[in-house]
């Protein structure tokens, strides 16, 4: 899987249906079936896609995933959300955005809406566990050659290195803007949020997801690290959508500009 590739190369909308076609040859499993856009914003048709090469993998084991609308209500994705998709084309298209970062890729439909129409770079982390995370990469990949670099592996140990790599080393650029939206227990999204300010610049917008009461363990970071005036709040959203989205959530602040150097974060602040 490519590790460093930085090219810029918009996605043509124009050359959309071929970019699905030759996505769809990519799946290991039959009968996938993607629709063609039908006037509407490309965003819109690729979310439907990137649920489609998800689906398409549902059953490439000997427990398929039935029924659909159940799993989905249990994992989730932005694509469910409109707020949450225009929330996300906004932050990627602000002034200086050029690199991405996200923790959590699931069925790429975060990544399409900081990618498509944009020129950003997008670095993903992600534990590549589920049994659509090859496809939908090769998805991502197809659509966006040499703008995304994937990160394999527990959030909590690829950030740390990703992060010295951009503070000690020099040999990566640091995230303009980080989409947070890993595992919302057992002390993760403190560490995630930390480790995701080490990595971003100075003012690099963090946004994260799921910051509602029905995790408590997101709040409480995100609470802490603007309490500590490492993160300076914008705006908070909490929706009580219907089926299968639910309860929708998430902060969005700035990294406060430290010095000596972009990256900087005090040890021991976070409880």
């Amino acid at each position: 899987m490519p590790s460093w590739r930085w090219r810029r190369q918009a996605c043509d909308s124009s050359h959309l249906l071929l970019l699905l076609l030759l996505t769809s040859l990519l799946q290991p499993s039959r009968g996938l079936h993607i629709s063609p856009p039908s006037g509407d914003d490309p965003i819109h048709a690729l979310l439907r896609a990137a649920t489609a090469v998800a689906e398409s993998n549902f059953a490439v084991t000997d427990r398929p995933i039935t029924p659909r609308t159940r799993y989905w209500s249990r994992m989730g994705h932005s694509g469910q959300v409109p707020e949450e998709v225009a929330m996300l084309r906004e932050v990627s298209s602000r002034p200086g955005i050029a690199t991405v970062c996200e923790i959590g890729m699931n069925a790429g439909h975060s990544a399409l809406c900081m990618l498509e129409g944009r020129k950003t770079n997008l670095v993903e982390f992600d534990l590549f566990q589920l049994r659509y995370s090859n496809a939908t990469a090769r998805f991502l990949d197809a659509l966006y050659p040499g703008r995304i670099s994937f990160h394999p592996g527990s959030s909590l140990q690829t950030v740390p290195v990703y992060a010295r790599n951009v503070t000690e080393l020099g040999g990566a650029p640091p995230c303009d803007a980080f989409f947070i939206d890993g595992d919302h227990g057992h002390g993760a999204p403190s560490k995630d949020l930390e480790h995701a300010l080490r990595a971003s610049s100075d003012d690099a917008v963090i946004v994260m997801d799921d910051c509602a009461p029905r995790f408590p363990q997101v709040v409480a970071a995100w609470q802490n690290a603007t309490a500590a005036g490492l993160v300076m709040p914008e705006s908070q959203t909490v929706l009580h959508l219907p089926e299968p989205a639910g309860m929708k959530g998430w902060c969005i602040g700035r990294k406060a500009k430290h010095r000596p150097a972009a990256g900087w974060l005090p040890r021991g602040w976070f409880k």
